[in-house]
């Protein structure tokens, strides 16, 4: 014969059947487990040092500074020959000078010395014929242009353009003068005062300015001068030169 189960047995059977749902539903489900990480990144006090960055420094190189240097091309130095100039000794210039006696064909001349020139007057010396600064007359009178001459070159000063005239300590004047055509021959006389030259070199340069001064005119060939007291100037002259050193 079967047995029977107690009644009380299915009750509580029953009732948990009944309840099991709703148990279960008010208990809570624990949360499903989640892994944590293993180290928690706690931040410290101490920086972290930065990432080496690396700056390029230029360097400073030193650059030579261009120094602009102008080389001249080689170019061949003209050889200049050098000439010795000869040393001018300075002469007074009066501030009048006369022009030069080839300025005019009919211009009357004055005759003075030029020094040192190793020419054949004197003690080496050189005429030279200078204008006067007059023209000779137009009617061809020679005593005229003869005294004019003359007393131009008493009254010129010791320099004349640069050159020497040494008749200058004397100072006379023409008076007369008397001009024979037929013979060519002109008498003069003077007035003034005679200043005997101081050596023999400068009584031939006396004498050669005076005469040639007078003997200038193509008419004229001879020349006798005497002096206000009858004396000739010639045999003066002659004085002195005939004492040659």
């Amino acid at each position: 014969m079967r047995r029977r189960r107690p009644i009380w047995l299915y009750t509580i059977l029953f009732a948990a059947v009944c309840f099991l749902p709703a148990c279960a539903a008010e208990t809570p489900i624990p949360p499903t487990a989640t892994t944590e990480p293993s180290a928690t990144f706690v931040p410290t006090d101490t920086p972290i040092p930065p990432t080496a960055t690396f700056t390029i420094t230029p360097t400073e190189t030193s650059t030579p500074t261009k120094t602009s240097t102008n080389t001249p091309t080689a170019s061949p130095i003209p050889t200049s020959t050098l000439t010795e100039t000869p040393t001018e000794t300075p002469t007074e210039t009066p501030t009048n000078t006369p022009a030069p006696a080839w300025a005019n064909p009919n211009a009357i001349r004055i005759y003075v010395t030029h020094l040192g020139t190793g020419g054949p007057l004197a003690c080496g010396d050189t005429l030279v014929g200078i204008s006067s600064g007059f023209i000779r007359s137009d009617t061809g009178n020679v005593e005229k242009d003869i005294a004019t001459a003359l007393n131009t070159l008493f009254a010129s000063g010791q320099k004349v353009g640069g050159y020497h005239n040494a008749t200058y300590p004397s100072s006379f004047r023409v008076s007369e003068v008397d001009f024979k055509k037929s013979d060519g021959r002109a008498t003069i006389t003077l007035n003034g005062s005679y200043v005997k030259p101081g050596d023999y070199c400068e009584a031939k340069r006396y004498r050669e300015q005076v005469w040639a001064t007078a003997r200038q005119f193509p008419e004229v060939y001879r020349v006798t001068i005497f002096l206000g007291d009858g004396k000739l100037l010639g045999d003066l002259l002659y004085a002195v030169t005939s004492k040659k050193p």
